[in-house]
């Protein structure tokens, strides 16, 4: 696995400012060799973290390539976070790997919700309340699983996610990115409407 995992070092880098490189990636097949890689190699968490972060990178700015990733990518996105769930930098990776694949792609939204990725996303807040470098991108990653999502939405909330966020915001009331970020999702949540979206404050 060292040469994907050095491989995946150079593409994540190579794709991380250039929308010409991810295409160019993602229509050869790169995503796909990436999507593998993770799944061959399942233990391996540093293959696992580039990986993530790659996936990641090859999202952005790209509607064609969250579709063409999401078909797999969600599934080796959710393993990973499942397989190392006290592994703060996987969870981080795979959490920033979750906003982009998310935004705008209601079907990967679809995906994720249902291949767990709300309870997954949740357990990785609730494993690092403290942790700023795992709270910024679960939290974004709530955010972009249940924005405009009803079934993600209820999802959360039937998972205890109402509480959760309350309390990680009382927890860390001075980090201004928390606080914000936090206040969107529930925001977003009540506005939706319906007996699901009842805050105990």
């Amino acid at each position: 696995a060292t040469v994907q995992i050095a491989a995946f070092h150079a593409l994540r880098n190579i794709v991380c400012r250039n929308s010409q490189n991810r295409s160019l990636v993602v229509q050869v097949g790169g995503d796909t060799a990436i999507i593998n890689a993770m799944f061959k190699y399942p233990q391996n968490s540093l293959l696992q973290q580039r990986g993530l972060g790659t996936l990641c990178n090859l999202c952005i700015g790209s509607e064609f390539n969250k579709a063409a990733i999401g078909k797999t990518g969600t599934k080796a996105v959710m393993k990973a976070m499942s397989d190392f769930p006290r592994d703060p930098t996987i969870q981080a990776a795979a959490c920033y790997a979750v906003v982009n694949l998310c935004g705008k792609d209601g079907v990967n939204q679809e995906r994720i919700g249902a291949a767990g990725g709300v309870g997954l996303v949740l357990n990785a807040l609730k494993e690092y309340p403290s942790d700023t470098g795992v709270l910024n991108p679960t939290l974004l990653a709530l955010k972009a699983l249940t924005q405009k999502h009803v079934a993600n939405s209820e999802k959360l909330l039937n998972l205890g996610g109402g509480s959760v966020l309350l309390n990680t915001m009382k927890n860390v009331p001075n980090l201004v990115n928390v606080q914000e970020v936090g206040a969107e999702i529930i925001g977003d949540l009540c506005q939706m409407g319906g007996n699901y979206y009842q805050f105990n404050l």
